[in-house]
């Protein structure tokens, strides 16, 4: 009998352990995947955005900030911005993205329109690494929907 309880005390003992050991490493994981970039706001808009982005790029054996870059601003203080991360469903894509405004740590954008999607093989096929990615005409039509230099 005495056998049974102190089997039993130790199997507790070692489940208890065993939990707490997973809650503390889980907690402590989450903070060593924060963005760290200087674009948080933008950063925010395109992982709600953009269907499948985790906001975090996977380089090797490790994960770093996403790719985030301002390209233009409008008389309105609306942005446009490219934002990269890998992988997101499966292949490398290039997101161009328009945010409308930031205040008091919010950020303002059209959900229904307000990105384009550019396939990492389209840009190593035409061997063109600019702005220029994106038809320029497509990129027209995302302003125009997204009240670019309109009050």
């Amino acid at each position: 009998m005495i056998k049974k309880e102190a089997i039993m005390k130790k199997t507790i003992c070692i489940l208890i352990i065993g939990i707490l050991l997973c809650c503390f490493y889980g907690c402590g994981a989450s903070e060593r995947f924060l963005y760290s970039g200087n674009d948080v706001n933008l950063y925010t808009e395109a992982i709600y955005s953009i269907l499948g982005a985790e906001g975090i790029k996977y380089g090797s054996h490790r994960r770093t900030d996403p790719i985030v870059s301002v390209l233009e601003e409008d008389t309105y203080g609306r942005t446009l911005f490219s934002y990269y991360e890998g992988a997101v469903m499966g292949k490398n894509h290039t997101f161009l993205l328009i945010s409308q405004r930031t205040e008091d740590g919010f950020v303002y954008y059209y959900p229904d329109y307000n990105f384009l999607i550019v396939d990492e093989q389209d840009l190593i096929q035409n061997k063109t690494f600019e702005k220029s990615w994106w038809e320029v005409d497509q990129v027209e039509e995302l302003k125009v929907a997204n009240d670019w230099d309109q009050e």
